[in-house]
C-alpha cells in the first residue's frame, strides 16, 4: 500500500507540473496536489452537524426564492410566489443564486420583521436564521428587514412591489397598501479616506463636489459631480463594479456620467426627479466630513473565551482586514446608516447565534433608530458595502468578467495633455538636453484590462501586453529632477476602445490620488515610445501580444523596443518561452516533467517485480 501511496504522489506531482504548462498559468503559481489518505479515524473527527428545522431541509437546493412564516413559533414554507406579508408575523426569506459565469452558488437569508409581531416570532426568526445559515455551510449573507424600512436587495426580489396585510396568525386580514419599487442612491465623499453611504433618493441628495451611485438594478449609474475629486471618482467606479460583479453577478450595465451631469436624460428619469443641483460647499467640506465620520465608525469585538459573552472596542478609522479575526465575531459600528456583524469561520457556537441578540442591544444603547439596518456576514464571503470601510481590502479572487463599462465622456481638466509623438519630432536640442533625467527615479505601474486597473509587480516592470493599457507613475530623480513626477498613459495597439477612453481617466485619477495633482501627464502609443520613457524600463520594453484561447501558448511576443534597435521575436505551441526572464523556470518545470515520469516508470517496475514474486 506505501508503494501504492508513492506511486500515486509522483504521480499527482507530474500530474501538477503539466497541467501548470499546458493552461499556461504562471511558474509562481505550480503547486502540488494534496493527496489525503481517508481513514475511519479521519471520518470520526468530522463536525458533528447542527440540528436542523425539518422546513429547512431541502433549502437553498433550487435557484430562486422560498419564504417561510412563523406559525405558533414554528417555521412553515409559503408560496414562493408571494408577495404579501402579514404586519403582526415575522418571515424568513431565502434567495438562491447561481454565478452563470463560474456556476458557483450564492444564497442571501433576510427575515423579515412586521411592525406588529411579538418578540417571541423576532426571536424565533432570528434563530431560525441562524440555523439555516448552519444548514448552508455558513455562507450565506443575513440581513435583518423592517416593515417599511426593507433594503433595496430584499425589494428587488418583488418586481411588482410588495404588500402589507394587517394582521397575524389568528387576526383577521385585509389587504392595505402596495410598496413600490425603492432605488438605492449612494454617495461617495472624502479625501482621503473615502467611503461610501446610502441618502435619499432625490435630486436634492446631489452636490457638484462628490460622487453619486444610483443603483437601479439592472443599470447602475456613477455620477460625477465637476468639481468631484479623483479618489471619489476611483472609489466611485470601484464600489459601482462590485455591486455589479458580487450582488448582480456581472448582468448590470454601469454607465459613467461624466461631462453631462446636468443633462444626462436616464439617469435624471430613473432619479424620479431633477432641479438645481446643489454647489460643493453645499455638499459640505470633505476634512470635515471625514472627522465626523472617523468619530462613527468604531469596530468591536465580541468574545466568550471566558465563557461569558464580551464586547470591546478594536479599533477605529483606518480600519484593516487584519483587525477580522476568524476566531471571533465582530460588530462594524457605521452610525444610523448601518451595524454590520461579522462571524468568523472558527467562531464559537454561542457567539454565532448571539450575533443577532447583541447587535440589537448595540443599537439600542447607541440610541440609534429600531429599523436601523443590520447586517449579518459570513468570514469570506463579505459585500462590497462593508469591505470599503476596511483600507486596503483586497480579494485573492478576482471576480468574474462582464458587461463593459458605457463610458459616455472623459472628465474635462485644465491640465495640459502630451502626446508622445511631439517629442520624436523635438530634435533641436540634444537628447540628453530634451531629457528630465537618467530614467534611475522612482516607479509605480498599473495596467487597465476591461475596465479595471490592477497594480502592477515590480518583477513584471517591462513587460506590457498589446491588448491592455498601463498607467506608469515615474518620480524624476537627480538634479534634473527637481522632486517631479510624469505620468505616460500607455496604449496598446489591440486595446479595446474602452480601455483605452478609461486610461486617460485613470491616469486622471492617479494623478490627483498619488501626487495631488502636480504630475505632467503624456499620451503614450505602442511603437512610439518616447527616449525617456525607455530609459526608465533600462533601455528595453518587452511588449506581447495576448490572443485569447482555450490553450495556454497563446502569447506572441510582437515587437521589443531598445534605445538602438526594434526586433521581433515569436512563440508557438512546440518553441521555449523566448523572454530571458523565464527561460531558466521553463526549462527546470521540463526537466521536472522528465525525472518524474522516469520516477514513475521505475516505481512501478519495482511494483510489478514486487507483485510477480513466487
Amino acid at each position: 500500500m506505501e508503494t501504492i501511496r508513492y506511486l500515486s504522489i509522483y504521480l499527482s506531482i507530474y500530474l501538477s507540473i503539466y497541467l501548470s504548462i499546458y493552461l499556461d498559468l504562471p511558474p509562481h503559481s505550480v503547486s502540488l496536489m494534496t493527496i489525503y489518505t481517508f481513514t475511519e479515524s479521519n471520518r470520526n473527527k468530522s463536525h458533528p452537524e447542527m440540528p436542523c428545522d425539518p422546513a429547512f431541509e431541502n433549502a437553498g437546493k433550487e435557484i430562486g426564492l422560498e419564504i417561510w412564516r412563523i406559525e405558533k413559533l414554528k417555521v412553515v414554507l409559503q408560496d414562493k410566489n408571494t408577495s404579501s406579508f402579514y404586519t403582526g408575523d415575522s418571515y424568513i426569506i431565502l434567495s438562491t443564486k447561481k454565478n452563470p459565469k463560474t456556476d458557483k452558488i450564492s444564497w442571501d437569508v433576510h427575515f423579515w420583521l412586521g411592525l406588529e409581531t411579538s418578540q417571541d416570532e423576532q426571536g424565533v426568526a432570528a434563530y431560525k436564521t441562524v440555523e439555516l445559515d448552519d444548514h448552508l455551510g455558513g455562507a450565506p449573507v443575513q440581513y435583518r428587514e423592517v416593515q417599511e424600512h426593507e433594503s433595496q436587495l430584499f425589494l428587488s426580489y418583488f418586481r411588482k412591489g410588495i404588500t402589507y396585510l394587517e394582521g397575524g396568525m389568528e387576526s383577521g386580514f385585509r389587504k392595505v397598501e402596495k410598496q413600490k419599487y425603492v432605488k438605492r442612491l449612494l454617495q461617495v465623499k472624502g479625501r482621503r479616506n473615502v467611503r461610501v453611504k446610502q441618502v435619499k433618493c432625490s435630486y436634492t441628495s446631489l452636490n457638484t463636489g462628490d460622487v453619486f451611485i444610483l443603483d437601479c438594478g439592472e443599470t447602475i449609474y456613477v455620477w460625477n459631480g465637476p468639481k468631484s475629486r479623483g479618489t471619489e471618482k476611483m472609489k466611485g467606479m470601484e464600489v459601482a463594479k462590485r455591486i455589479r460583479d458580487e450582488e448582480r453577478f456581472g448582468k448590470a450595465v454601469i454607465s459613467i456620467i461624466d461631462t453631462q451631469w446636468d443633462s444626462d436624460a436616464n439617469f435624471y428619469r430613473e432619479l424620479g426627479d431633477k432641479g438645481e443641483i446643489a454647489s460643493a460647499d453645499e455638499g459640505g467640506n470633505d476634512d470635515e466630513f471625514e472627522k465626523s465620520e472617523q468619530k462613527v465608525l468604531k469596530l468591536y469585538s465580541v468574545c466568550d473565551a471566558k465563557g461569558e459573552l464580551e464586547i470591546t472596542e478594536v479599533g477605529t478609522r483606518p480600519l484593516k482586514r487584519e483587525m477580522l479575526d476568524s476566531d471571533d465575531c465582530f460588530i462594524l459600528d457605521t452610525g444610523p446608516s448601518g451595524i454590520y456583524v461579522w462571524i468568523g469561520k472558527n467562531c464559537t457556537d454561542n457567539e454565532r447565534k448571539t450575533g443577532w441578540s447583541k447587535a440589537m442591544e448595540f443599537i439600542k444603547k447607541s440610541g440609534y433608530p429600531e429599523w436601523t439596518p443590520v447586517t449579518r456576514l459570513a468570514d469570506q464571503g463579505e459585500t462590497p458595502l462593508f469591505k470599503q470601510f476596511f483600507q486596503g481590502w483586497t480579494d485573492a479572487h478576482v471576480g468574474p468578467k462582464a458587461r463593459a463599462y458605457n463610458i459616455g465622456s472623459i472628465a474635462q481638466t485644465n491640465r495640459a495633455m502630451f502626446d508622445a509623438k511631439i517629442l520624436h519630432k523635438q530634435k533641436a536640442f540634444s537628447e540628453e538636453e530634451q531629457l528630465p533625467d537618467d530614467g534611475s527615479g522612482g516607479l509605480s505601474i498599473w495596467r487597465i484590462y476591461d475596465k479595471d486597473m490592477h497594480v502592477v509587480k515590480s518583477e513584471e516592470f517591462g513587460t506590457f501586453y498589446s491588448s491592455a493599457c498601463y498607467i506608469v507613475l515615474y518620480a524624476c530623480s537627480g538634479t534634473g529632477g527637481d522632486g517631479t513626477h510624469i505620468i505616460y498613459y500607455w496604449q496598446g495597439k489591440h486595446g479595446s476602445k474602452d480601455d483605452i477612453a478609461a486610461s486617460a481617466m485613470f491616469a486622471q485619477m492617479v494623478d490627483e490620488n498619488e501626487v495631488s495633482g502636480k504630475a505632467v501627464q503624456i499620451r503614450v502609443t505602442q511603437g512610439q515610445e518616447p527616449e525617456h520613457f525607455l530609459r526608465i524600463f533600462q533601455g528595453k520594453l518587452i511588449v506581447l501580444k495576448y490572443i485569447p484561447h482555450f490553450h495556454a501558448n497563446t502569447y506572441t511576443l510582437a515587437h521589443s523596443v531598445s534605445l538602438t534597435h526594434t526586433y521581433i521575436l515569436a512563440r508557438s505551441l512546440s518553441t521555449p518561452y523566448t523572454h530571458p526572464q523565464y527561460l531558466s523556470i521553463y526549462l527546470s518545470i521540463y526537466l521536472s516533467i522528465y525525472l518524474s515520469i522516469y520516477l514513475s516508470i521505475y516505481i512501478l517496475y519495482l511494483l510489478l517485480v514486487t507483485c510477480l514474486k513466487p
